[in-house]
């Protein structure tokens, strides 16, 4: 067999198509993070919850004349609905507390020497500006309603007028 110059030419000319199929492999490795966070659905207040005007009536002077007295509780109640898995709710509540008195929020109506407190649905807890209260929500969802009380807190020496606070309520819930 006679090989001649030109097809061993050839042959070298096809050398490295040849190592490119028939040569080692090489590999390169690849990362991917997949990543997300899981929220929970937004809770939604109530209609009747979004603004609330609490009517404590007409009050006496004579009857608040005394420092430390309270006109009559009122009772008024924040609705959230939240989706099942929900397990609490935070509510924060601010605004402008007393100068006399900073567990109470200060009157921004027309009467002298009256402040307003806020109490947990027990009456006795007071809610000072700034102050939290948290909640329980029903575990498989819905609508529940926290209860808290309002009153005027006379800091002594009233004099007639109005009586006005407005109160900021945040609810955090998780």
């Amino acid at each position: 067999m006679h090989i001649s110059t030109k097809t061993i030419s050839s042959l070298l000319a096809c050398a490295p198509l040849w190592l490119g199929i028939c040569g080692t492999a090489h590999a390169v490795d690849s990362t991917i993070t997949v990543t997300a966070t899981v929220v929970a659905d937004p809770c939604t207040v109530d209609t009747a919850s979004q603004k609330m005007n609490i009517d404590l009536g007409k009050l006496s002077a004579a009857d608040l004349a005394t420092a430390g007295t309270l006109s009559a509780k009122k009772d008024f109640g924040l609705t959230l609905n939240c989706p099942a898995g929900t397990t609490g709710v935070t509510y924060t509540f601010a605004g402008t507390a007393d100068s006399s008195d900073t567990t109470s929020f200060k009157n921004e109506g027309t009467a002298s020497h009256v402040a307003v407190r806020l109490y947990q649905s027990d009456g006795q807890a007071v809610i000072s500006p700034g102050g939290k209260y948290v909640g329980s929500m029903n575990a498989t969802g819905g609508p529940v309603t926290h209860n808290f009380k309002t009153a005027v807190y006379s800091i002594g020496g009233v004099l007639p007028g109005t009586v006005k606070s407005t109160i900021t309520v945040t609810m955090t819930y998780s």
